[in-house]
């Protein structure tokens, strides 16, 4: 009995090993090809799931693409809580609307195999509201270098306030901030700006400089003393001096497109200018005394006292009706003077004060109607319609005589988009970079359509606008045709510019086709030349902006924006105007293409 039970111990404990040893066997043994297949990944979106606030936006690629699977579509199912955009072969832009949830979607295709080529791939979004913090931080005021950076970092911004009694000297860093309105009361703090802002107003500064590096700011100035200096390379589309018996100093190395002046001032032009700075002194500013050392061209709307001094040749001065000028000329060559009635008198450099007054030549115009009781009466609104009357009214247009009519450069700039609907659709592209500052070659491309029509309510009675354009009008032969309802609308070739570093400036930047309207009356005395209006397919200030905003923030080498309507008239040297963008046009991008950073 014994040995039996020694017996099948010894059989039991050779049974178990040898099945330990099978099992070690097993596991041993690499995994057989169904076993490996069945673990394989397959293609998908980065992520199933994707939280966005509103507003926010994010790029979504593909992930374990190992058979060049590629994106040929994509949609979402409610556009109202999300949107997509900017699709290619591997990525799509995500961008939250309003608070919700819904699915994107991305159609794949591959040419990698003969079956089953074809996939649909999903990604579910969650729009939330932004942080309580993001909505209430709008505002700020800054007074140090620490707190200005910190503030303009913050997305949210849109009051920025430097407020400081000390002295010493703040830099504002490059950057594109058209969201922000920019103001500033530093009484003895130097400001040195590189950025781009939505609006700049400099209530007081010390008296010796603002120094500005950027393109494209608008600076309104309210200080008593100042002394804005505009450096090689800069560009201020526009400066205006409100500050009622102020002294200031503006210095141009670089480029000013326009120059107001609202309240009585003391100004001083000096510099070495990219361009010619237009100048008007406004019918609020009467006193106003003006000293140029560079060319520069002046309207004039109310009495002022103008010294044009050496380097100030081949400037201008127009007078309008209400205007006194006395004209002092120190330069070595004549001034140009166009009168009210558009004569024109050359002041030489030998007449040591030139003095002119409308009332002295003429009787001053007065807003009349017609005598003629056959037409409608028309009214004293929008344009000038005068006759021959003196200020005080003791005689209007006599029977038989027509009443005068015309436009100053303000209503011309209200009427202009009321008749010209443009757009222009960009293209951009450029090398990869590592600082913004970088002149590489630019390359942009537009496509310009625009539509002419009919205001009725922008013009008096009888008075009509006729236009020309080379191979639009009359059959291509560029002849004048009347403006009647709405015109066809024209979409024209692609035009292309290719910048190499140097920036072009003033009128040379709009790149595009021409037209020309010119007014005409069987009633009226029309006192106008015809006027040429540029319609730019690349306006090569915006392309500037777009490069060094869209385009550095985000890394673009190639970028394709929506077609952006053309819905503000700039007046140009020479009498021209240009349609251009509002400043603060929303930007669309509908196609890029990205670089990874440079270290």
């Amino acid at each position: 009995m014994y040995r039996s039970t020694c017996r099948k111990k010894r059989l039991l404990k050779r049974f178990l090993a040898t099945a330990l040893s099978a099992v070690m066997l097993c596991t041993a043994l690499p995994l057989t090809p169904h076993t490996a297949k069945a673990a394989a990944s397959y293609v998908s979106l980065r992520t199933r799931f994707k939280t966005l606030q509103t507003g926010q936006s994010s790029r979504m690629t593909l992930k374990n693409n190992k058979i060049g699977w590629k994106i040929t579509k994509v949609a979402t199912a409610d556009r109202t809580i999300a949107m997509v955009y900017g699709r290619t072969e591997d990525g799509f832009m995500i961008k939250g609307k309003s608070v919700g949830r819904t699915t994107v979607r991305a159609r794949l295709k591959t040419t990698s195999r003969k079956k089953h080529t074809s996939k649909l791939v999903r990604c579910r979004v969650n729009v939330t509201a932004p942080k309580e913090q993001d909505q209430l931080q709008t505002q700020a005021t800054v007074s140090s270098q620490e707190e200005l950076l910190a503030a303009l970092a913050q997305k949210s911004i849109r009051t920025l306030t430097i407020q400081t009694p000390k002295s010493g000297k703040l830099t504002i860093p490059k950057g594109m901030y058209t969201n922000v309105a920019l103001t500033v009361d530093a009484p003895v703090a130097d400001i040195e700006n590189y950025g781009v802002f939505q609006s700049v107003t400099i209530q007081s500064i010390k008296p010796d400089t603002w120094t500005e590096r950027a393109v494209g700011n608008t600076l309104r100035v309210l200080a008593q003393a100042a002394r804005i200096v505009v450096e090689k390379g800069a560009r201020l589309k526009s400066v205006l001096f409100a500050k009622a018996e102020a002294k200031v100093k503006l210095e141009v190395n670089g480029a000013v497109d326009q120059v107001t002046v609202s309240e009585k001032t003391e100004l001083e032009i000096s510099g070495s200018p990219e361009n010619v700075p237009e100048v008007s002194i406004e019918e609020s500013a009467s006193g106003t005394e003006l000293v140029s050392k560079v060319p520069v061209n002046v309207t004039l709307n109310a009495s002022a006292d103008i010294t044009f001094q050496k380097g100030a040749e081949k400037s201008t001065v127009i007078c309008r009706s209400k205007a006194v000028l006395n004209l002092m000329n120190e330069t070595t060559a004549s001034i140009k003077v166009t009168k009210p009635d558009g004569s024109v008198e050359m002041v030489s450099s030998r007449v040591p004060i030139y003095q002119f007054s409308h009332e002295y030549s003429e009787s001053t115009p007065t807003v009349t109607t017609p005598t003629v009781t056959t037409r409608p009466a028309i009214t004293p609104t929008g344009p000038a319609v005068s006759g021959p009357g003196n200020a005080s009214g003791d005689e209007g247009t006599q029977e038989g005589e027509k009443p005068s009519f015309s436009m100053d450069r303000w209503e011309m700039a209200e009427f202009l988009p009321k008749v010209i609907k443009a757009q222009t659709a960009y293209a951009v592209s450029k090398q990869a970079v590592k600082l913004q500052g970088d002149f590489t070659v630019v390359t942009a491309s537009g496509i310009v359509s625009f539509q002419l029509r009919e205001d009725p309510q922008a013009l008096p009675e009888g008075v009509y606008v006729e236009w020309s354009g080379e191979g639009l009008s009359n059959n291509g032969a560029g002849g004048w045709e009347r403006l009647e309802g709405d015109s066809p609308v024209f979409t024209l070739e692609e035009y292309t510019y290719v910048n190499k570093g140097t920036w072009l400036t003033g009128e040379e930047s709009y790149i595009g086709p021409v037209i020309q309207l010119r007014f005409q009356s069987d009633i009226m005395d029309v006192r106008m030349s015809p006027i040429e209006v540029i319609l730019p397919s690349v306006d090569t200030n915006y392309v500037f902006l777009l490069k060094e905003g869209e385009m550095y923030s985000y890394r673009y080498t190639y970028m394709k924006i929506k077609p952006l309507p053309l819905t503000e008239a700039e007046w140009l040297f020479g009498g021209r105007w240009a349609m251009t963008p509002h400043a603060m046009q929303m930007i669309e991008v509908i196609e890029f293409q990205q670089h990874e950073p440079i270290e």
